[in-house]
């Protein structure tokens, strides 16, 4: 990939970003405006995580960054819609907040990100708090930060980067709004097992809506695996191919993939050698009782970065090696975090006594084992801190990446630092070799490396840093960039002449994702006709069809068209009309059965001329079937008119199913009156006419839609048997196909399985038919690229 050097930052950009607009979507601002005691308005940027990182790089990409203003001046200095440009001295990009009320952000950020989410990814499920209030505001919260992202947006196919756990929803909302938009998205924390994901109650809808992004990413490979897993699991219509990281589910591919996070390793080294940071650090000896050698640790103050369990260590070290007391001071840069929640505020008193008590036990008048500080650091200041430091603490219980550790080594200008650093931070994948590697919980093995790191000889310090500042600035911003954005430059490797992405015009997009231009087919039409298969679409495959019962959601939204003055439904099925009738039920309705062969239109049931030969033969053919599948499960099922042969029960693959089948039917059916056609795991046997669902969709569109007027009929289906309906449409209605494996289906458009085809009918019956009673589109031609 080329990219462009930006002189200014040290940033690259990716040559794939030219000319597309970028947009950014974080819970946390990069700056916040706060009035100060005296009343001024005061800047501050976090000194180090996950904004600190992006920010350089939206400098020089510029675009829209959407947050949540935190700051008690920051609308006092934006626009209407919230937007200022920022840096303060020399704007370079668009920070637009979003004022959140404080119900909204107790249940979005206090609640579900941080009582459900966070606990859960670092494998904490005993920690999780459950509560339907937490998930409602959170995808509320979602479709806001999702409709600032679109009316931010001045393109069609804007580049959308969405960080982190907090908008796991977000992504679906903005797909169905900007479809041709490529949607990237980075997962900062780990990501669990199925065993723990699964206990979430909302986790099918989570990760619907990471899998609308067309890349997902991940700090580290075995996150990756993790989420394939929970996919895998959570739905049963699903394509995962790990070897080319890919998700196939809902029409739509997601490339999941390792993408370690760097820093900008150069800036860190610049900070540690300016002037300020040598300053601070000269002024923080003056004012603490350090000793000959300092150990440091920043962190903010949550249960998942071991805090307690290192002074646990500290302790230990100094009880069991007094040649420590009075020469080894350790400095705690505590941030305050999430201060609402209980944990959080127990976990601060915790570690506040815990100061205390080894203070009172180990410190003189002239020495302070544990200098705890909470104040506010300034970026050279905390850089100084890592400079200046013998030995980093990086001890998390589970971190996704923990860049503390990065910028430790960054600052290390004279290469004589050690790090000590957890097995269970996601940092170890790349440094590790040359780090000594801890189990936090294991208090006797911690001090005796903090011991190590401390007596290690000199020669033996600079060769370990300078290896691991080789690791962190081959892995820096500039890197994970690239990662990012590679998905883009295939996006656009494929457009066509006029520069308009087509991959929407051969591969079928979710239904969601044109949802705009299905209220535009309403608008302009007079009425709604909605047609479905049975089995598969409005009731889940069952292995043994008798069980197969339509979904009561599914019901209670088709009768919501029906009951509509405007508004006609259909159920098209391979079963026989009177059994589709009773197991569906939908009042109103119209019933063909037998693939269109059987019509049931209300006052009589009707059925194809050219069924009387098949059904004098059907009889010996079905039983001559069962008996030749009498040991092996397999399931006929004679429909009168037609009949089908399922082996999805059955130790019997297809091409052995048809093979049989076949040489029966051309035993026992010299008139060739029946015909085969295969199916998902079935075997049809029809009589031979033309006639199926194609043609029976242009029949009830013809016999029950007047003439002078214009109705959309939506198709829904799942097997190879409604590809004929999906023809039949043509452009002049709209075909949905069910199932994740629809790369050659008719339909241009596609859901994934039964209860996304409840979902759409149910938008249908509510919102599709408000559009029907919408002003008309008079004029207006509406094509689906």
């Amino acid at each position: 990939m080329n990219e462009h050097d930006d002189e200014s930052d040290g940033i690259r950009v990716p040559e794939a970003l030219d000319g597309r607009e970028l947009l950014v979507a974080s819970n946390r601002e990069p700056y916040t405006h706060s009035y100060d005691d005296d009343g001024d308005v005061t800047v501050s940027r976090p000194a180090g995580g996950l904004t600190a990182a992006l920010d350089p790089i939206m400098q020089v990409l510029s675009g829209t960054w959407v947050a949540w203003g935190s700051g008690d001046a920051d609308f006092d200095v934006a626009d209407d819609e919230g937007r200022v440009g920022v840096p303060p001295d020399d704007p370079a990009y668009t920070v637009r907040r979003l004022h959140l009320t404080d119900r909204q952000l107790s249940g979005y950020y206090y609640g579900f990100s941080n009582q459900v989410l966070w606990p859960l990814c670092h494998g904490m499920p005993t920690r999780a708090t459950f509560d339907d209030e937490f998930w409602d505001f959170y995808t509320e919260v979602n479709e806001t930060f999702a409709d600032a992202l679109v009316d931010s947006a001045e393109t069609d196919d804007p580049v959308v980067w969405f960080q982190d756990y907090h908008l796991a929803h977000a992504p679906r909302h903005v797909r169905e709004e900007l479809p041709d938009a490529f949607l990237t998205q980075f997962w900062h924390v780990p990501w669990p097992s199925w065993g723990t994901f699964r206990s979430c109650p909302q986790h099918r809808e989570l990760l619907t809506g990471l899998l609308a992004n067309d890349v997902l990413g991940f700090h580290d490979e075995t996150y990756c695996q993790s989420f394939f897993e929970c996919v895998e699991a959570a739905f049963d219509d699903v394509r995962v191919d790990r070897d080319a990281g890919e998700v196939a589910y809902g029409g739509h591919t997601t490339r999941v993939q390792s993408q370690p996070l760097g820093i900008d390793a150069d800036a860190h080294a610049g900070l540690a050698a300016t002037e300020a940071a040598e300053s601070f650090w000269a002024s923080f000896g003056e004012r603490t009782d350090l000793g000959d050698q300092v150990a440091v640790g920043v962190d903010r103050l949550d249960y998942t970065k071991g805090i307690l369990q290192r002074l646990d260590a500290l302790e230990y070290l100094w009880a069991h090696s007094p040649e420590r007391r009075g020469t080894l001071t350790y400095v705690q840069k505590g941030s305050e975090s999430r201060s609402r929640i209980d944990e959080y505020r127990e976990l601060q008193a915790d570690v506040e006594r815990r100061v205390e008590e080894i203070n009172d036990r180990f410190g003189t008048d002239d020495w302070t084992p544990v200098v705890y500080d909470a104040s506010y650091y300034a970026r050279e200041e905390l850089a100084a801190l890592y400079r200046h430091a013998d030995v980093a603490l990086v001890s998390p219980l589970r971190d996704g990446m923990n860049l503390v550790a990065k910028e430790y080594v960054a600052a290390q200008l004279g290469d004589d630092g050690v790090l000590v650093l957890s097995e269970f931070a996601g940092a170890v994948e790349s440094l590790g070799e040359e780090a000594l590697v801890v189990n936090p919980n294991d208090t006797a093995a911690f001090a005796t490396a903090i011991e190590a790191a401390l007596s290690m000889p000199e020669r033996t310090r600079r060769r370990r840093m300078r290896a691991l500042r080789r690791q962190v600035h081959g892995e820096d911003t500039d890197a994970w960039i690239d990662r990012q954005f590679e998905g883009v430059r295939d996006d656009r490797s494929s457009e066509d002449g006029d520069g308009k992405a087509p991959r929407w015009q051969s591969t079928p997009v979710s239904v969601w994702g044109r949802k705009q231009w299905l209220r535009e087919r309403l608008q302009a039409a007079d009425g709604l006709f909605v047609m479905t298969d049975f089995d598969g679409t409005v009731a889940d495959i069952v292995d043994d069809p008798e069980d197969a019962a339509m979904r009561e959601r599914a019901r209670e939204a088709l009768e919501g068209v029906t009951a509509h003055p405007r508004g006609k439904v259909a159920v098209v099925s391979g079963r026989a009309v009177e059994d589709v009738r009773e197991r569906a039920g939908v009042d109103g309705a119209y019933y063909a059965g037998n693939h269109g062969l059987e019509l049931d239109d209300g006052d009589e049931v009707s059925v194809h001329s050219g069924a009387r030969g098949a059904r004098q033969c059907l009889p010996e053919v079905c039983e001559a079937v069962e008996q030749a599948f009498a040991h092996d499960d397999v399931v006929v099922e004679d429909k009168g008119v037609t009949a089908t042969v399922h082996y999805r029960q059955a130790d019997v693959d297809g091409d052995r199913a048809r093979a049989v089948v076949e040489s029966i039917v051309t035993d026992h059916d010299p008139e060739r009156a029946l015909r085969l056609t295969a199916g998902k795991q079935i075997v049809e046997l029809r009589p031979d006419v033309d006639w199926g669902k194609g043609a029976c969709v242009d029949l009830l569109r013809e016999q029950y839609t007047p003439d002078d007027e214009s109705w959309l009929t939506v198709y829904v289906g799942d097997d190879t048997t409604d590809e004929a309906a999906f023809e039949a449409l043509d452009g002049d209605g709209v075909a949905v196909a069910v199932g994740s494996d629809t790369d050659a289906t008719a339909a241009p458009c596609v859901v994934s399985d039964p209860r996304e085809v409840t979902d759409l009918l149910g938008w249908l019956a509510g919102e599709g038919l408000t559009n029907l009673e919408a002003p008309r589109c008079e004029d207006t031609v509406v094509e689906l690229n």
